[in-house]
């Protein structure tokens, strides 16, 4: 789908290789500006982030790849000492986002939901090469790698890190003590955050949640479908959430 979305704007951009599931190398005759122009004020829904190629480094999956990314880094286009750094799931590098970070950069990654400006370094990191490039963040559609704004709050699998973003990016504030109903909450990473800020929280899945929130006195479980219990539900909740 993102692919498609690529090619009503760039019919010319040819796919050099499929680098993991989500992440395609594309190579196409326009400059990186130009390539990205189309979606500067409509934002397309499936490509989620783009960067240009300035160079690739070949990688060993050793302490001794992290001098090279750096070195290759001052080589390239100047950028405006951040850099960011994405790791495909399946490469299982000895060394993580911050360790690269650090050793480009020499300070450790910031944790901000204010969108990074200015010219960036993006580093995608495969199994055996790290594909580095330079551009300004508002030309990469998300400012952000990979689309995903950056939170140290631990989640307890991805799908929190979307109801971490939704409370960024619309500004939601909760309330402790509040009534929320969790709609399709198993396994319970939406479940957790809210009690995390102190909400009651009812859930309602056909599968078990976490352990713990099996154990929580503030965490009332339905193992139910949603339609299920909306047919018979009679309480009126502050918040409603729902991933299904």
């Amino acid at each position: 789908m993102a692919l498609n979305e690529m090619r009503r704007s760039q019919p010319d951009a040819v796919v050099l290789q499929h680098l993991a599931p989500g992440y395609i190398l594309l190579e196409t005759p326009h400059s990186f500006d130009q390539l990205t122009c189309p979606w500067q004020h409509r934002l397309p829904i499936y490509l989620h982030h783009l960067f240009p190629v300035h160079a690739t480094v070949p990688l060993t999956a050793a302490a001794a790849d992290l001098p090279r990314l750096k070195q290759v880094a001052e080589q390239i286009d100047p950028f405006d000492g951040l850099a960011q750094v994405r790791i495909i799931p399946e490469a299982e590098m000895p060394y993580s986002l911050a360790d690269i970070q650090q050793a480009i950069s020499g300070k450790p990654p910031i944790y901000s939901t204010e969108p990074p400006t200015g010219r960036l370094l993006s580093i995608l990191v495969t199994r055996t090469e790290a594909y580095l490039g330079v551009s300004q963040a508002a030309h990469n559609l998300s400012p952000w790698a990979g689309a995903q704004m950056p939170f140290a709050e631990p989640v307890s699998n991805r799908a929190g890190y979307k109801l971490l973003e939704a409370l960024a990016t619309f500004s939601i504030r909760l309330r402790r003590g509040d009534q929320a109903l969790d709609l399709g909450a198993a396994p319970g990473a939406w479940t957790t955050l809210l009690r995390r800020r102190g909400l009651r929280v009812t859930a309602v899945a056909p599968t078990a949640l976490y352990s713990w929130l099996m154990l929580d006195p503030d965490v009332t479980y339905h193992p139910l479908r949603a339609e299920e219990f909306l047919a018979r539900c009679q309480t009126t909740f502050d918040l409603i959430v729902n991933d299904m």
